[in-house]
C-alpha cells in the first residue's frame, strides 16, 4: 500500500472513517524543513516495510486549511513534522521532529 496524499478536509474525513476499521497513520510534512525531510524518509521506509499499514501524507504549507483542521479536531498542537495515529475515528497518539524514526513508528503501530 502506498502513501496516500491528503489534500482536502473530505480526504481527512475518509481517514477518520477508515480508522474505525484499521489504524491510520498521518505524517504532517513541510517541504521547507530539513528535519521534516528526515522524518519523511523514515516514514517512507516505514510504509515500504509495512505495506498493510494505512499511511497518509499532508503537505502543511500547501494544504494549510487541512493542517489547521487537524489541530482543531485533535487538540494536538501543530508541529511539523508530526506523525498522528488515528483509531476508532479519533487521534490516539502523536509525536514530532526527531522522534519520528522507523523504530518509533513500528513500536507505536
Amino acid at each position: 500500500m502506498s502513501i496516500q496524499n491528503l489534500k482536502t478536509i473530505e480526504d481527512l474525513e475518509k481517514v477518520l472513517e477508515n480508522s474505525k476499521l484499521e489504524k491510520q497513520v498521518l505524517l504532517k510534512h513541510s517541504t521547507q524543513c530539513p528535519i521534516s525531510s528526515d522524518a519523511y524518509s523514515q516514514f517512507q521506509r516505514f510504509s515500504e516495510k509495512n505495506p498493510n499499514v494505512n499511511c497518509h501524507l499532508l503537505y502543511v504549507i500547501e494544504d494549510r486549511p487541512v493542517s489547521n483542521h487537524i489541530e482543531e479536531i485533535t487538540d494536538f498542537r501543530h508541529e511539523s513534522p508530526q506523525v498522528i495515529f488515528f483509531k476508532n475515528g479519533v487521534a490516539i497518539d502523536h509525536f514530532s521532529h526527531r522522534a519520528i524514526t522507523m523504530e518509533k513508528l513500528e513500536a507505536t503501530i
